[in-house]
């Protein structure tokens, strides 16, 4: 009788002991995970380029209506907003898709989609608003390192295409944050500066 006892005193410590266990694995392992994203937002999937109608970004599950705050590149870098239409499957729909430009822009994980906006873009990086009742304010949407200063958005010209960047002060004296590029399939001057080291 006393080693039925003991045999279940044993076998619940042992349970108890699994579950404490447990509890403190799921407890510190969620710490981790919330300071690393605190600490290093990944641009990749909520922010991409644009060039007319047509947006390129990682992210494969944009819906129909979805807001974009974007900043032209021209000298003012001005701010607009786009709001996504449907996926784009063509050349017709979005230059980068063109039958030259789509070999070298069609590459692993990015996903092309048309917009509409008021005013026509030329060029510009746009920022997915992932705020669907849009609290959040343009300065903060666009600080995307978070470290509460103005990120530069920026592009210049490759032999073949257009550099994209984001850069977490001066463009190419900072911190560089996010960058693509777009194939454009004919030559241009080049007028990007070298990376920094």
């Amino acid at each position: 009788m006393g080693d039925k006892i003991i045999m279940k005193i044993t076998h619940k410590c042992v349970l108890l002991i699994n579950i404490l266990s447990a509890i403190y694995i799921i407890c510190c392992s969620s710490t981790v995970q919330s300071k690393g994203l605190d600490n290093k937002v990944n641009p990749e999937n909520f922010v991409g380029w644009l060039h007319g109608n047509c947006f390129a970004v990682k992210d494969a599950h944009i819906p129909s209506g979805t807001l974009l705050t974007v900043v032209e590149l021209d000298n003012k870098q001005q701010i607009t907003h786009a709001k996504i239409m449907k996926e784009a499957s063509n050349g017709d729909e979005c230059n980068a898709l063109r039958e030259e430009r789509s070999p070298i822009n069609f590459k692993e994980g990015i996903h092309f989609y048309t917009v509409s906006s008021k005013k026509p873009i030329e060029l510009g990086i746009g920022v997915i608003n992932s705020d669907k009742a849009n609290t959040r304010s343009e300065k903060k949407l666009l600080d995307l390192n978070r470290d509460g200063q103005k990120d530069t958005f920026y592009s210049c010209s490759t032999a073949e295409g257009i550099q994209f960047s984001i850069w977490s002060k001066i463009a190419y004296k900072s911190s560089l944050i996010w960058s693509d590029y777009y194939y454009l399939g004919y030559d241009t001057e080049a007028n990007c500066p070298p990376l920094p080291n």
